[in-house]
């Protein structure tokens, strides 16, 4: 996961890109703590919170 500060240095399309992979992981990481395989619940609400900051940083680059 990248920092904010460098999140906001990409342009959309590198956006794009980083939001397609989050989700993928998060998907990924949510099967594993339902199946019993991931105990780390946590994990899945940084990545959740982290695909939010990158959905906002789309949003205020493409209203502009």
């Amino acid at each position: 996961m990248k920092s904010l500060v460098e999140l906001r240095k990409m342009n959309v399309a590198d956006l794009l890109k980083e939001l397609a992979h989050s989700v993928y992981e998060l998907g990924k990481l949510r099967f594993l703590v339902k199946s019993g395989s991931d105990k780390n619940v946590h994990k899945v609400t940084n990545l959740s919170r982290y695909v939010a900051q990158i959905k906002t940083i789309m949003k205020e680059l493409t209203s502009k």
